[in-house]
């Protein structure tokens, strides 16, 4: 892994979005399943891992409402 060397002395400041993880977010919609409430999970990457998480929960029972992805 490379690494990034910040010379000047000015602060940094600004803001950077961070994609969601793929992984991290098959974990998360698994556990939010094994829940009682309704869980509402942000920033969740569009693959067919995803994809293929949430239809295997909803033939097991669950629920779920994909939001479309603000711009």
């Amino acid at each position: 892994m490379g690494k990034i060397v910040v010379e000047g002395g000015y602060p940094l400041h600004g803001e950077v979005r961070i994609n969601g993880s793929k992984n991290a977010a098959l974990a998360v919609l698994v556990g939010a399943a094994l829940g009682d409430e309704p869980c509402r999970i942000e920033n969740v990457p569009r693959y067919t891992d995803i994809h293929d998480i949430l239809e295997i929960l909803k033939d097991l029972g669950a629920q779920y409402e994909c939001a479309q992805a603000a711009l």
